[in-house]
């Protein structure tokens, strides 16, 4: 009945909601979701915003999506695709980023957040936010011309990195043998109440071999705080040359 109801309230708040899309506003049944606040290919953030709200009215039907099915993919040139399920909701570029001090994914997470805390509520599926978990999300690539053999491991590890002159504090961690060749998609659980916005946030991956790590990232990549995003992450690793 909600999701019934969620689509209906769609459909008979149309004029609402062209008013709001010529202001650029994401919205359904008058509930904001998210605000284009550039234009891009040509259409203007008032043309996006419509668009966007045409996907949602096909999407808002059965069966009925789920706050897991709205992930952020990176795209070439550092854009994002916001994705509901395998439906595309809107490409996210870095003019959209812009007025808020955002890269284009953290733009698309934040953009993403606002879809997903909206369909928790009309499905009544918890979303991680109600539950108190987050996550981080990404991919582990490197550019090695090798076939990895099924026995590696990939770790990856979301670490707090606020202090140069102290080691880093674990704050979550996933380990998993390859499934395929890569990328290697990777999902870090942590408790929301452990995140400090006044501090910083990283993750690093390694990849062993027959216990030893062949592969490392030689950079953290920052999530989280400061305007950084928490999903849609590249970590790119690269060979070790030797046994750890």
């Amino acid at each position: 009945m909600r999701r019934w109801m969620a689509a209906l309230a769609l459909l008979a708040s149309s004029a609402v909601a062209l008013a709001q899309a010529e202001r650029g506003v994401v919205s359904v049944g008058g509930e904001e979701l998210f605000r284009i606040q550039a234009g891009s290919g040509g259409y203007t953030a008032a043309q996006r915003a419509e668009q966007v709200m045409d996907r949602l009215a096909e999407l808002l039907s059965e069966p009925f999506p789920s706050p897991g099915d709205v992930r952020v993919v990176p795209v070439d040139g550092g854009m994002a695709r916001l994705l509901v399920g395998r439906q595309l909701l809107v490409t996210v570029t870095h003019a959209d980023g812009r007025p808020n001090g955002l890269s284009a994914i953290a733009q698309a997470s934040r953009w993403a957040d606002g879809v997903r805390r909206y369909l928790a509520r009309v499905t009544g599926a918890p979303s991680g936010e109600t539950l108190g978990i987050g996550a981080v999300t990404g991919s582990v690539t490197h550019r090695a011309r090798i076939a990895l053999p099924p026995t590696t491991v990939v770790e990856v590890v979301l670490e707090e990195v606020s202090r140069a002159d102290a080691p880093a504090v674990l704050v979550g961690r996933q380990t998993f043998r390859i499934a395929s060749q890569q990328p290697f998609p990777f999902r870090i659980p942590y408790r929301s109440g452990s995140i400090r916005p006044d501090r910083h946030y990283a993750v690093r991956a390694r990849l062993l071999i027959g216990g030893a790590v062949r592969f490392a990232s030689t950079r953290r990549v920052p999530v989280l705080t400061m305007g950084h995003p928490s999903e849609g992450l590249e970590v790119e690793v690269q060979p070790t040359g030797r046994r750890r």
